[in-house]
C-alpha cells in the first residue's frame, strides 16, 4: 500500500480484488480539510495526527469496500465549503484527477455520485429540512455539471444523501435504493443515522470498460 501524505489531501492506492476472476486498482482521493487546526505544541500534534492518520484509514477501507461491493474502479471522495453549493478549488482538481487516473483503466462508462448536505445521512423514517435537501441537489449539479465537461460521453448519475429511499424505491430496488444501502452496509452511512462525519462531502464512484 503506498501513502502520499500533503497538508489537506491525503492519496491513498490500493488494489482488491472485485471478483475471483479479476483483480483492479482503486484510487481513493481522500481530502482531509480540518488538519489544519495544528495547534498547540508538538507533542499535541503528534497525537492529533496519529489519531486523525487512524481515522483517515478507516474512512478510506470504508470507501475502497464501497467501491468493491459496487464494482467499480474509482471512488474519490471531496469535501464541500459549509453552506455553500460550489465545488472548492481543491475539490474540482480531486475529481478531474480521479477521471484521468480511471482513463487510464480504459473506457470510463458510468460516474455516479453520493452528494451530502451540511447534515448526516437522515435516520430510517426521517428526513433532513428541505433546505438541506435543496443544498445536497445543488451540489450534485455542480458535480454533474464537472464531471459532464470533462467526460460528456459517460452516463452520470447523482443521489442525494440527504434523503432516505422512500417504500416504493426498497421494494423495486432502484439504484437509488441500493447504492444508498450499500453506503449503510459498507459503514460509510449508519442505517440508524449515527454520526459517521459525511456531512459537507461527496463520494464519486467511476466504472470502467
Amino acid at each position: 500500500m503506498k501513502k502520499f501524505i500533503r497538508p489537506t489531501i491525503k492519496l491513498l492506492v490500493s488494489e482488491i480484488t472485485l471478483t475471483k476472476e479479476k483483480t483492479m486498482t482503486v484510487k481513493v482521493l481522500a481530502l482531509a480539510l480540518g488538519i489544519a487546526a495544528l495547534g498547540s505544541g508538538l507533542a499535541g500534534c503528534a497525537s492529533h495526527t496519529h489519531s486523525q492518520k487512524h481515522a483517515d484509514e478507516v474512512r478510506v477501507t470504508k470507501e475502497v469496500h464501497a467501491a468493491e461491493e459496487l464494482n467499480r474502479s474509482i471512488v474519490s471522495s471531496v469535501s464541500f465549503a459549509k453552506g455553500q453549493k460550489g465545488l472548492t478549488p481543491e475539490a474540482t482538481s480531486e475529481i478531474q484527477k480521479a477521471l484521468a487516473d480511471a482513463r487510464r483503466l480504459g473506457k470510463i462508462k458510468t460516474v455516479e455520485v453520493a452528494v451530502w448536505s451540511d447534515m448526516e445521512y437522515p435516520k430510517k423514517g426521517k428526513s433532513l429540512p428541505s433546505k438541506q435537501i435543496k443544498l445536497a441537489n445543488e451540489r450534485a449539479k455542480n458535480v454533474e455539471k464537472l464531471i459532464d465537461q470533462v467526460e460528456p460521453k459517460s452516463t452520470i448519475k447523482t443521489f442525494n444523501m440527504a434523503k432516505q429511499p422512500n417504500a416504493f424505491q426498497k421494494w423495486v430496488d432502484t439504484r437509488d435504493a441500493h447504492i444508498k444501502q450499500k453506503l449503510a452496509s459498507t459503514g460509510i452511512t449508519a442505517a440508524e443515522g449515527v454520526a459517521t462525519d459525511r456531512a459537507s462531502s461527496a463520494l464519486v464512484f467511476i466504472e470502467v470498460e
